[in-house]
């Protein structure tokens, strides 16, 4: 631990009473540098790893749920449409029931 009145520098870091101001064109410059950088390092990481092949695992996946979806979603309406159309039955035949029963 330093002793009060001795400044400490680490890093990068400037003591409070410097100038500060004259690290930001500095900072500035070096910004887009470590955009690119990072850009590159990820690139190769992700080449190394296999991320373009995990995607493409992915959306094939994907894919084939959108597929399984589509099929369940028909089945589930054209098993909804049968239902209603012995429910229709049922209640003609109900009904059929009643006329001739009144008649006899």
């Amino acid at each position: 631990m330093p002793s009060p009145g001795i400044s400490v520098k680490i890093g990068n870091q400037v003591p409070a009473s410097g100038n500060q101001h004259a690290l930001l064109p500095q900072r500035r410059e070096l910004a887009p540098k470590l955009v690119v950088f990072s850009a590159r390092q990820y690139r190769m990481a992700a080449g190394k790893i296999g991320v373009d092949d995990y995607r493409r695992l992915v959306e094939s996946k994907l894919h084939t749920a959108g597929d399984l979806y589509t099929f369940m979603m028909d089945q589930f309406h054209a098993s909804r449409g049968f239902v209603v159309e012995l429910i229709v039955v049922i209640i003609l035949v109900i009904e059929l029931v009643f006329v001739f029963r009144g008649k006899l």
